[in-house]
């Protein structure tokens, strides 16, 4: 739960210096020398939740515990693939010619945000 809040605000963080940026600099200075600590902050954080996903399938699989009710379904697997995409997002930023685009960079976040968000309630029961 701690790293898809980290997550999430590594996404947010992403997209308002996006905002900002193009806000203060209109002639278009570029962006993506600036744009990388935010790119390896949101990506690595991004890198950790499908892992972690992962390793909870492994466990719950190998350990045959109780606690895991229901197997996993086609749509587990296909969320996970979904959600894995997502989170790695934030990836293209480091290509230069996209990383100059704000409205793109906004998105991104925008995008790379929706996981975390999904997870964070799903673990606070707001969201089955």
């Amino acid at each position: 739960m701690i790293v898809e809040a980290l997550h999430l605000l590594s996404s947010i963080a992403f997209v308002v210096f996006s905002i900002r940026w193009r806000n203060c600099h209109p002639q278009g200075k570029p962006i993506y020398c600036r744009m990388l600590p935010f790119t390896i902050s949101t990506s690595l954080l991004g890198m950790v939740i499908p892992f972690r996903y992962m390793m909870e399938l492994f466990v719950a699989s190998y350990s045959g515990a109780l606690y895991e009710v229901e197997a996993p379904t086609r749509g587990h697997f296909v969320w996970m693939i979904v959600s894995a995409l997502l989170l790695l997002l934030p990836l293209v930023a480091f290509i230069p010619a996209i990383a100059s685009r704000h409205l793109l960079l906004t998105s991104i976040g925008c995008l790379a945000a929706v996981p975390s968000i999904l997870s964070l309630a799903s673990t606070l029961g707001i969201v089955r």
